[in-house]
């Protein structure tokens, strides 16, 4: 076996990291303060809060924990902390290339733009590609359980905000309740605009169904798929 200062001495690429999911404590403490909130938790339980427990019922419980960070994410200088901190933490791992994943309209609640959202994760990846030896590409998410006609709003984003670091569009959130067969003609739009996808599918029980729909849709990746084990390959 593999001993964990070895893994941690070894070359790697990360292509599933979420933004909102990755801080350090010293990221969202550092956020709070440039915010003038005032967190009455200690370390231990500020992480506990903000990290996926290691066991849970419902995808669901396991998104909850997003929701402890996203009111301090905010604004355009928390946004570019934010991905200049998971990008370090990164290469503090010895990552070499990593696609960071958001969902820009998570961030609306000051009054930012869909486009000042994005280009301040942005931001924050490239002043990160100047201080460490790590290539950053970025990943545009869409929540399933948003309203259709906002999710609809965001492949025309990778017009307005022409940057080499986008590179891909993603669907996450409760697949449970929003399958992804329900999202064929955003999907179909964003594919017209020559988007890739790698879409969240079979995250949770009964949910095998998403990764084959997935696929069908157009998806050059699958996100978690762990229900995939109830396919056979030739079913996929």
């Amino acid at each position: 076996m593999l001993r964990s200062e070895i893994i941690a001495q070894m070359p790697k690429i990360e292509l599933h990291c979420h933004l909102d999911g990755s801080l350090s404590l010293n990221c969202i403490k550092q956020c709070a303060k440039n915010d003038n909130v005032w967190i009455p938790l200690q370390d231990n339980e500020i992480l506990r809060r903000a990290q996926a427990p290691t066991t849970t019922k419902t995808l669901l419980e396991y998104l909850n924990r997003f929701d402890f960070v996203l009111p301090l994410l905010q604004t355009y200088q928390n946004l570019e902390i934010a991905a200049f901190d998971v990008a370090q933490q990164a290469s503090m791992d010895n990552v070499k290339y990593i696609e960071i994943r958001f969902a820009p309209m998570q961030h609306l609640q000051k009054n930012l733009s869909l486009e000042e959202a994005i280009e301040a994760v942005l931001a924050g990846c490239e002043r990160a590609e100047e201080s460490f030896d790590l290539k950053i590409n970025l990943l545009i998410c869409g929540l399933k359980q948003e309203k259709l006609n906002q999710l609809e709003k965001l492949p025309a984003l990778f017009d307005r905000v022409i940057n080499e670091h986008l590179v891909g569009f993603d669907l996450a959130g409760d697949e449970l309740n929003y399958p992804i067969k329900s999202f064929e003609s955003l999907l179909n739009s964003a594919k017209g605009n020559g988007l890739r996808l790698t879409l969240h599918a079979g995250e949770c029980p009964h949910c095998a169904q998403n990764i084959k729909d997935a696929i069908r849709l157009g998806a050059q990746r699958i996100g978690h798929g762990v229900c995939a084990k109830d396919f056979s390959e030739s079913e996929l």
